[in-house]
């Protein structure tokens, strides 16, 4: 009978929003640990009241939002898609536990996020943990990408990008010759089966290296026919 009575009845989101106690007890709780200082809160607070999108957030947080995205004025209608999610409480309206800012405060809240200068990725996810505004993704991704500090150190970064060569169709058809360390080793790698040798040399010149490859290729390298 529960579940019929409550299917039958019409959708009324001021009632939900209203009577949600559980919800309310959360976000009264979200607000209590909120780590923000007491000044802080009272600037949120102060041009939370200001901005005439939050005012109407606010409003329909009381008295239930409209059937429509059309019937919400211009400055509300970025958080029509999100109103099933939102709260108020002291002042300071939430998309579930974060807190979001008005407009007036959006460009110092990028700052902090990206006062460290960590990449995007890093940057929205420090967001998603407190804070929350319309399309604050895009926000990030533009104040980064004009970041003169992140430009800078990002040309410095800039990796070489990898030369790719030919596959050889024969073991030591192609090879890498090269000395290591002090002793003058003879390292030799196959760009075909990836096998490495390795021979000390007594010294540098063409004869001991030529000396030393022979075995090499008589062991592994196979006649063309």
């Amino acid at each position: 009978m529960h579940i019929a009575d409550l299917l039958s009845r019409p959708f009324n989101e001021k009632e939900m929003q209203i009577d949600d106690e559980e919800m309310i007890e959360t976000v009264r709780t979200l607000t209590k640990q909120l780590q923000m200082s007491d000044i802080k809160k009272r600037e949120f607070k102060e041009a939370t009241l200001k901005d005439q999108g939050l005012k109407k957030v606010q409003q329909y947080w009381e008295t239930g939002w409209p059937s429509s995205i059309d019937k919400v004025p211009k400055e509300a209608r970025s958080y029509f898609r999100f109103r099933h999610e939102l709260s108020v409480e002291q002042d300071l309206v939430f998309l579930n536990s974060r807190v979001v800012v008005p407009v007036s405060l959006r460009k110092s809240m990028l700052l902090l996020l990206h006062e460290a200068h960590c990449g995007v990725e890093k940057s929205k996810a420090r967001a998603r943990q407190v804070i929350f505004w319309p399309n604050i993704n895009d926000d990030i991704e533009k104040m980064i990408s004009t970041c003169m500090v992140c430009e800078r150190y990002r040309l410095q970064t800039i990796k070489e990008p990898l030369i790719s060569h030919t596959i050889p169709h024969l073991p030591f058809e192609k090879i890498d010759i090269c000395d290591y360390g002090g002793k003058s080793y003879l390292v030799v790698g196959c760009y075909l089966t990836k096998w490495v040798d390795v021979v000390q040399l007594r010294n540098k010149s063409s004869e001991e290296v030529i000396n030393k490859l022979k075995p090499m290729f008589a062991t592994h390298v196979s006649q063309k026919s």
